[in-house]
């Protein structure tokens, strides 16, 4: 025992003296997607009732009976909205015209910074208000989730309250699916986006077909979502995965990855020297761990050996 404890503080000393052996490799730039883990349920499209998006008058697209999956039936137009849009323009091509006659200015020495400053702010006041209104233009568009029959509850150019029954939408005996998603997560989602949906363990596409206005009863908001599987029973519920945003940092090996609790940690070489950093872990995949970090792709660190190491010790790098 006395001659493996004294092997032991060998070793030890040894490492502090010459550095534990490692391996190291470079991050490397890559996107990776986050994603919605939900559960939806597989229902039948016979009878759906369509739901004012905004309040004002709602205007049918053209008269029609039946319509196509995606089709644009009607729009909402809320009051003084094309006027405030085009207002809206006029202000931001003339802060855009005050900004560019302050730039020259300026450059003549005319102008002070102050102004300048000044100018930009109002530009991208006058553009980001421009944007809202436009925001909430398209919001006021109403699109067929999918295709059927279609009869309007309301006639054209009347008007329409929030969240009030404007049709009815009878399916083609078609199947989709509905799932609820957290409010802070709509924003992120969009018609057409493509989700991925498990159903014995085989893996399948979908299309979000509508996004619905305001959440019910639970809090949480309802998404109908697309699907030619005809392997699906209504009543069926089904697993989801729904990406929502690319993340742009780095990939690294898992093995690279030490962590403590909730946090995640890398350990980056400098001079010989191991320093500990950390990191937000976005995703695993196999082998490879996608992070986001304050580092670069010329920063080497440890793939190899992490769990004998500690804060700002002598490393050692072998090949």
């Amino acid at each position: 025992m006395k001659k493996i404890l004294l092997l032991i503080f060998i070793l030890t000393i040894y490492s502090l003296a010459y550095g534990i052996e490692v391996q190291v490799g470079y991050p490397k730039a890559c996107a990776s997607y986050e994603t919605i883990k939900v559960y939806g349920k597989v229902e039948t499209t016979q009878n759906i009732t369509i739901l004012a998006p905004i309040s004002g008058i709602i205007r049918v697209n053209s008269n029609f009976s039946t319509v196509k999956s995606g089709q644009l039936i009607a729009q909402i137009y809320p009051p003084r909205l094309s006027r405030q849009i085009e207002y809206a323009k006029a202000n931001v091509k003339a802060a855009y015209n005050n900004l560019q006659s302050t730039i020259k200015l300026k450059n003549t020495h005319i102008a002070t910074s102050q102004e300048l400053e000044k100018a930009k702010m109002l530009y991208y006041q006058a553009k980001n208000n421009l944007e809202q209104l436009n925001a909430q233009s398209e919001r006021s568009k109403i699109y067929a989730p999918f295709a059927g029959s279609l009869e309007f509850l309301v006639p054209n150019k009347s008007s329409a309250a929030l969240n009030q029954p404007i049709a009815t939408l009878t399916g083609n005996s078609n199947l989709w699916i509905k799932a609820y998603v957290a409010p802070d997560s709509i924003d992120k989602l969009k018609i057409g986006q493509t989700i991925y949906y498990y159903l014995n363990n085989s893996k399948y596409i979908g299309t979000i077909a509508q996004l619905s206005p305001s959440t019910d009863s639970s809090g949480l908001v309802p998404i109908f979502i697309n699907t030619n599987n005809k392997a699906l029973i209504a009543g069926q519920w089904v697993s989801l995965e729904i990406p929502i945003s690319k993340s742009h940092g780095f990939c690294i090996p898992k093995s690279a990855i030490s962590t403590k609790g909730s946090k995640a940690y890398i350990y980056v070489v400098t001079d010989g020297v191991a320093h500990k950093k950390q990191i937000k872990l976005i995703n695993v995949s196999n082998n490879t761990a996608y992070i986001s970090a304050y580092i670069t792709n010329n920063e080497p660190i440890v793939t190899n050996g992490v769990e004998r190491l500690k804060n700002n010790i002598k490393v050692k790098i072998i090949k």
